[in-house]
């Protein structure tokens, strides 16, 4: 997918590409209007193991999110994860699992970001989190805002994560993408 590489190239991080399981089991998103972002609560983990305990534990078919950034702490993952890695989790065209508590059921419009920890991200954690909804601003037509990007609740992803700056940053780094001319967007792009 070309934009998930903008990502790679903007951020200069590596995307983990993990196959999600019981795709057609799952609901196709209609439209999106909004992200969520999450924490995942743990210190440590990477996609393979967050998805492990929302399909053993939770009973659902996939990992609620659609991306999950990795504080470079995912226990015994070999080869070890990155710091500010960005690794795929639920398909990003499937309605996700993580946003559908606490008064309004978001799942249906939202992709869903988690940073593994909880109050204490890595400057690569915040980097990538940007890279990631500049991404999906421009390939959702989003505009950034505190409507548009939204925590998961007032404690998640909690103090440690500065959201008014992580918004301010993405409109400053999606405008500039905005401004450059559409082959110049996809030139350092891999052949």
């Amino acid at each position: 997918m070309k934009y998930s590489l903008m990502i790679g190239l903007m951020s200069g991080l590596v995307f983990g590409v993990f196959a999600s399981v019981a795709q057609a089991e799952m609901v196709e998103r209609k439209e999106t209007t909004m992200i969520v972002v999450h924490h995942t609560g743990e210190n440590h983990g990477e996609v393979s193991s967050i998805r492990a305990g929302h399909v053993q534990d939770r009973g659902w078919d996939d990992i609620g999110y659609h991306y999950l950034i990795c504080n470079g702490d995912g226990g015994n993952k070999n080869p070890p994860v990155q710091d500010g890695e960005v690794q795929r989790g639920r398909p990003e065209h499937l309605q996700g699992a993580h946003a559908g508590r606490y008064g309004l059921n978001r799942n249906p419009v939202s992709v869903g970001v988690v940073l593994v920890g909880k109050d204490k991200y890595t400057r690569k954690q915040k980097v990538s989190l940007v890279a990631t909804l500049v991404r999906l601003c421009y390939a959702y037509n989003i505009e950034p805002s505190a409507e548009t990007i939204q925590t998961h609740h007032e404690d998640c992803p909690g103090d440690g994560l500065n959201m008014e700056e992580i918004i301010n940053a993405t409109v400053v780094v999606l405008r500039d993408f905005r401004d450059l001319p559409e082959k110049e967007r996809w030139d350092d792009l891999p052949k």
